[in-house]
């Protein structure tokens, strides 16, 4: 298991190399502390019993890209293409052009990286200045 993201609230992590059987134990043995509903409905994890329940760990499958750029600014691409973008301190008009694939990933591009030590960060004709 690799530690994605983590946040006040929220914690993304990334498993892979457990056997499948053994994997689907341990989460059933956690299973009260799990909303799964976001699963697919075959899946033998998939229960509506938790879902949307405050203080819940939400369990998603079918995740491809992960690109995180800080705690509050992140991308989640999954094999469906549904993306689920997050950033805060983003005026909401600004959101929709500026929270796309692309940018992010722009953004690791090595000849694209830029360092800056900065106190603002406005929204300029859909481009960030800072």
């Amino acid at each position: 298991m690799k530690i994605l993201h983590s946040h006040t609230d929220s914690i993304t992590m990334a498993v892979s190399g457990i056997q499948d059987y053994v994997y689907i134990e341990k989460l059933i043995s956690i299973a009260d502390i799990l909303d799964t509903s976001k699963l697919e409905p075959n899946h033998i994890l998939y229960f509506q019993e938790n879902c949307q329940k405050l203080g819940k760990l939400k369990m998603v499958d079918s995740i491809v890209q992960f690109i995180g750029l800080k705690g509050t600014c992140y991308l989640l691409l999954f094999c469906n293409d549904l993306k689920i973008c997050k950033a805060s301190g983003i005026p909401r008009q600004g959101k929709k052009k500026l929270l796309i694939h692309k940018k992010y990933l722009k953004t690791l591009d090595k000849e694209n990286k830029k360092v800056a030590n900065i106190n603002c960060i406005k929204l300029v004709n859909d481009e960030f200045w800072m």
